[in-house]
């Protein structure tokens, strides 16, 4: 049984989210045939079929919750404070003064429709490469989503749940963190990892958030939420479970998930809804979670399907030796995006249809951007004049633009 529902009545209704029919029921208690994928409700004498009620699609405040979209890379190693973007939306927090390090990246090893009910084709793995035996005061290494703002109003000042799967080499006592906008407020909840190497799902009920503070209910940060894998004293908080004010976590009870290189520790499944419920993992095509991360992110450049040669941007030449491109983004992103990393220009070609040549330099006018296009200007040796039509395409595997709105 997965939680309790309570009713206008006064009532209480069981919600049981498992493959087969559950007993000991009551009249109202709700069921997520989870090998149907239909809600029910028992009557007295039968199961009957229910519709989802508005609000119970479209639910889910993480994005890219199922691990499924991987823009930048599917493996890096974060040796520094928010170099590692690997999964679409994930970052690492880290301090580590002793030189540990963890690679973060993407796994096959995930929780069985069995398990979860869900089908997954990735976690994101964070693996210790670098040990670190003892962790300072001031040491921490966290993996985050920061939430947007417009998202977080369905959560803002009521009771919501956070649900994932986690699996870690090292049983003990992990922590949640949520953080306010500029840390005005901190909110820390212990979990255990019971078994060694084991998937195990976790469930997560959070108190409603203050009104009062500078929260932000639009496109910057609305509410950070922290995986801690090892956090230092000066970080620890006494109490849990409840909103404080300043920027905490964790507990003196938090393992050192970084002691070994046999440790790691993998995400699956998240899920951050309105309620106290954990209900079923919401499930989305691949099309919609991508246009949803590319508000943060867009990636594009070579491609190993079409090789060489693929159209990114057209414009027409501005002179002898130079021109402006325009790409169309497909959606509105956060805020003007940058170019990062820089755009290494001889990675491209461009062609007036005259002559053909590598780019010299290619430089990101933002001044001419905005959140649904970028310009960018070239230089070039190729052109036969100003006003001629101009195409850029890759030319090699190293040919990469990305563009970031992140929180």
């Amino acid at each position: 049984m997965n939680g309790f529902i309570p009713q206008t009545s006064g009532n209480v209704a069981a919600f049981y989210n498992q493959p087969g029919q559950p007993s000991g029921v009551n009249i109202g208690d709700l069921w997520y045939d989870n090998i149907n994928s239909q809600f029910k409700e028992w009557n007295g004498n039968t199961w009957q079929v229910i519709y989802l009620p508005p609000g119970m699609t479209q639910k889910n405040a993480i994005i890219n919750g199922n691990m499924d979209v991987w823009q930048r890379a599917t493996a890096q190693t974060a040796t520094a404070f928010n170099t590692c973007n690997t999964a679409d939306r994930y970052k690492n927090f880290m301090v580590l003064g002793s030189g540990g390090a963890v690679t973060m990246g993407q796994s096959t090893d995930v929780p069985t429709i069995a398990q979860s009910g869900t089908f997954s084709s990735y976690s994101l793995n964070c693996q210790v490469s670098v040990a670190q035996s003892s962790i300072a005061s001031g040491d921490y290494f966290i993996v985050a989503q920061l939430i947007e703002g417009f998202n977080f109003r369905p959560l803002a000042q009521r009771y919501f749940t956070i649900s994932f799967w986690v699996k870690a080499f090292k049983p003990g006592i992990y922590g949640i963190t949520l953080r306010a906008t500029n840390n005005i407020y901190s909110y820390i909840v212990e979990y255990s990892i019971n078994s060694s190497a084991t998937w195990e799902k976790k469930v997560i009920v959070i108190s409603p958030s203050p009104a009062s503070g500078a929260w932000n209910y639009t496109n910057g940060t609305g509410l950070s939420i922290y995986w801690t894998m090892a956090m230092g004293s000066a970080f620890w908080a006494t109490t849990t479970n409840q909103w404080l004010a300043g920027s905490l976590a964790s507990t003196s009870n938090h393992v050192n998930g970084l002691d070994s290189t046999s440790n790691y520790f993998r995400l699956s499944q998240i899920q951050v809804e309105p309620g106290i419920v954990a209900t079923p993992f919401e499930e989305r095509i691949f099309a919609d979670e991508l246009l949803r991360c590319q508000r943060y992110c867009w990636a594009v450049g070579w491609d190993s399907s079409v090789g060489a040669n693929w159209v990114i941007a057209t414009g027409r030449e501005t002179s002898a030796g130079g021109g402006a491109v325009l790409i169309q983004l497909p959606t509105t992103m956060r805020t003007t995006p940058t170019n990062t990393p820089a755009v290494t220009a001889s990675n491209f070609q461009g062609d007036d249809g005259i002559a053909f040549g590598v780019i010299g330099t290619l430089s990101y006018a933002l001044s001419n951007s905005g959140l649904d296009r970028v310009w960018f200007n070239t230089a070039h040796a190729y052109a036969a004049g100003t006003g001629n039509s101009c195409i850029i395409y890759t030319t090699n595997n190293s040919s990469r633009l990305i563009l970031d709105a992140e929180l």
